[in-house]
Formats: C-alpha cells, sequence, structure tokens
C-alpha cells in the first residue's frame, strides 16, 4: 500500500510503492537515481521523499535549512556541487538529517561529478541524495554505479486521461494524455492555456519545417539554431518524427499528436518506410552534438540533410 504522500503523483505504482516500503522501514540508502523521459515526474518523487524523510512538508524544503536542490539553467558547475557538499558537511555536525536533490544531473561538467563522487563515497551521516535525468548516459559509471537507480515509465494514457478528468472535460483530457505522451509533468503544464498556446506554436513551427522543400528546410533549421525557442521547437521535432516512424509503420494507435493523423499519413506517403526511423535517429545524433557544444547550425544542417 503507498504512502499517503504519493497519493499526488499520477501512476508511477511501482516506485511509489517502493519508496512507500522505505518510509514504513525508515531505512533509506545514501543516494538514489530517478531516470526517465523530461516531465514525467522524477522532481516530485524525489521531493515527496525527501520531505517524508524530513517530516516536513514540500513547500518547507527550501527554507528547512536541511535540504538543498540544484536545477539548473545551465551546467552545473563544480562550485555549486562543492556548496552542496558544505551543506552535508555543516548538517551532520550539527547532528540533524540532510537531503538534497540535483535535478537534471546529467548537466554536471565532468569536474562536477568527479567532486561528487567524494560525497558518494563518503556520506556525512544521516544523509540523502537524490539525482534525476533523462539523460543519463552523461553521467559517469561511477556516479550510477553509486546511486540505487529507478526509471519512471511513462504513465499509462487511460491512467492519466482518469486522472485529468477530475479537473476537465473528458475530451480535453484524452488531448493532453494525448500530446504528453504519458508524461504527467508535461500534461498537468498543458493545463495552462498560455501554455497550451505556445505548444501549439512550437509544434506548428515543427511541422512546416517537416512538410517544407529541401531548399526551405535548411532555412528554416538555420534560423532555428539562432531562435531563443530552439529547444521547445526540437523537442517538437522529436515528438513529430517519433509519431512519423509509427505512422509509418501502420501504428497509429501510439501517435502521441493523434489530431495530426492526416499530416502524418500525408507524409508518410511520399517518404520510404524506414525514412522517418532513421531521421529520429539523426534527431538523437543531432541533440548529442549540440550537447557536446557543436555549433546549432552545423548540427542542425546535417539533421536537415535526412528530413
Amino acid at each position: 500500500m503507498n504512502h499517503p504522500a504519493f497519493a499526488q503523483v499520477i501512476g508511477h505504482e511501482a516506485v511509489s510503492q517502493y519508496f512507500s516500503r522505505i518510509l514504513e522501514k525508515k531505512d533509506h540508502a545514501h543516494a538514489y537515481l530517478l531516470t526517465g523521459p523530461e516531465q514525467i515526474g522524477k522532481t516530485l518523487i524525489a521531493r515527496t521523499l525527501l520531505a517524508e524523510i524530513l517530516e516536513l512538508s514540500i513547500d518547507r524544503l527550501e527554507v528547512s535549512g536541511v535540504y538543498q536542490e540544484i536545477d539548473p539553467e545551465g551546467s552545473i558547475k563544480i562550485d555549486q556541487i562543492r556548496a552542496l557538499q558544505k551543506h552535508f558537511s555543516h548538517s551532520a555536525f550539527h547532528g540533524s538529517k540532510k537531503a538534497a536533490l540535483i535535478i537534471d544531473a546529467h548537466h554536471m561538467t565532468i569536474a562536477a561529478q568527479n567532486a561528487l563522487l567524494k560525497t558518494l563515497e563518503e556520506p556525512a551521516g544521516d544523509s540523502i541524495l537524490i539525482l534525476t535525468s533523462s539523460q543519463p548516459h552523461k553521467l559517469l559509471p561511477t556516479i550510477k554505479s553509486r546511486c540505487h537507480t529507478l526509471y519512471l515509465q511513462p504513465t499509462p494514457r487511460e491512467t492519466l486521461c482518469t486522472a485529468l478528468q477530475k479537473e476537465m472535460s473528458e475530451e480535453r483530457a484524452h488531448l493532453l494524455a494525448s500530446l504528453s505522451a504519458g508524461r504527467a509533468g508535461l500534461a498537468l503544464r498543458l493545463k495552462d492555456p498560455e501554455q497550451y498556446e505556445q505548444y501549439l506554436v512550437h509544434r506548428t513551427t515543427a511541422q512546416e519545417i517537416l512538410s517544407a522543400s529541401k531548399p526551405e528546410q535548411f532555412m528554416k533549421c538555420s534560423g532555428l539554431a539562432k531562435s531563443e525557442y530552439r529547444n521547445e521547437v526540437l523537442q517538437q521535432l522529436l515528438f513529430l518524427l517519433h509519431d512519423l516512424a509509427l505512422a509509418a509503420h501502420g501504428n497509429h494507435t501510439q501517435m502521441m499528436n493523434a489530431d495530426l493523423e492526416d499530416f502524418m499519413i500525408q507524409l508518410t506517403q511520399i517518404k520510404e518506410e524506414n525514412h522517418w526511423s532513421k531521421a529520429l535517429a539523426q534527431w538523437l545524433a543531432t541533440q548529442d552534438a549540440i550537447d557536446r557544444n557543436v555549433s546549432p547550425a552545423l548540427a542542425l544542417e546535417s539533421l536537415a540533410l535526412t528530413l
């Protein structure tokens, strides 16, 4: 049976049950790594667990003095990890429980990851550290080997839809459950009309790139490389390529963008069956190149070649 604190979590029954048992036995590990797609619920689960261990409400974590959170806007630098180590050392000296959460831990620089190893190898007192990541392959093997790793899978659409219907119509709940592909965090964000409209704007931009002629695709990708919304549009390209790869093989039921089925059919009819699977693989290579600080313009030109 799940701990009452996890009632706010949509889906992720196995993970909630696992942490509920830990809370019941009061026997947690020093470090956990929560992996899974972006906006799937990793941060909520991590904060819920840490709040219960510290015997605090989630909204009191930041001001408690026994909790530290790193939520990066860019790279996570070594100075931030040293501050976290100081937090653990100070809490240990005063004999209190202490906890920390590193969101999107894959943004740590190599120097920061190496510094974090000291904390993982020599945990201070009654401490607990949780890392979350949608790209755990970017973490050092030595980091991952010292963490208990749990993978969060997408929530079944039916489960997500049922939860969303408590706050909206059945039709809208079905739409958001589909668009979010089982990622409860994204579905909840899309409840906001402004966020939803922005989401559709970025999706339309991605559609225009896919349906353009080859010269236009190069031009649009060049413009995208300089856009402040590059990451958002790239994410939409990923979702559309995922759906196109499914549609090309006749699988329309698992598409995220079910409302764009006619668009998908139109594009799959003018390309070979494996074209979109190859384009999807190139998207992954493109994102990896950008993450490694390759020029976005060059990386996106390579992507345009395969679209």
